[in-house]
């Protein structure tokens, strides 16, 4: 019992650490895109790009920490949550202005 606990652990481990990553890049896509003046296509773009930059930064600097290593993985998750984050403040800003404050 002792091997499928380890492995148990070490998925929930694996899934916190990730889901984690995901949601902290929602969050920084949502906050960079509700920067735009008008929410657009093009800002949303501009703010998916700014936080792939970030995301690809913060896995390059974790190179250089003992014990740490950047991952291409890393940089997908934490992209594809930016890109969660825009989408839902890009329909939810359209469905606020299409049914008024």
């Amino acid at each position: 019992f002792t091997a499928v606990e380890n492995v148990d652990l070490s998925l929930i481990s694996f899934l916190t650490r990730k889901s984690a990553h995901f949601v902290s890049y929602l969050i920084l896509g949502l906050l960079i895109y509700r920067t735009a003046a008008t929410p657009s296509i093009k800002y949303g773009l501009l703010s998916l790009g700014l936080s792939m930059v970030y995301a690809g930064s913060d896995e390059f600097h974790q190179t250089f920490i003992s014990g740490r290593s950047g991952e291409l993985r890393d940089v997908i998750i934490d992209s594809l949550g930016a890109l969660t984050g825009i989408v839902f403040y890009y329909f939810f800003s359209k469905l606020k202005a299409k049914n008024g404050p």
